[in-house]
């Protein structure tokens, strides 16, 4: 047996847009690779909903391939 490809990911959220940057350069200095999202969805599915700003936190996914 061969494996093949491996990937790690790791998925955070914060309290401010502050505490996400710094965590994003921290994460980024050891290797790992931010997806980009900056916001996660938290309400209910409803249309009004998305419109809300109190339904949405800081958020960060990050993936970094494992070698070996």
């Amino acid at each position: 047996m061969n494996k093949i490809y491996s990937k790690s990911i790791e998925i955070y959220t914060y309290e401010t847009e502050k505490e996400r940057e710094d965590h994003v350069k921290f994460m980024e200095m050891h290797g790992w690779v931010d997806s980009g999202k900056r916001k996660q969805f938290t309400g209910k599915l409803l249309i009004d909903d998305t419109k809300n700003p109190d339904n949405y936190t800081w958020y960060a996914e990050f993936y970094r391939n494992n070698l070996g």
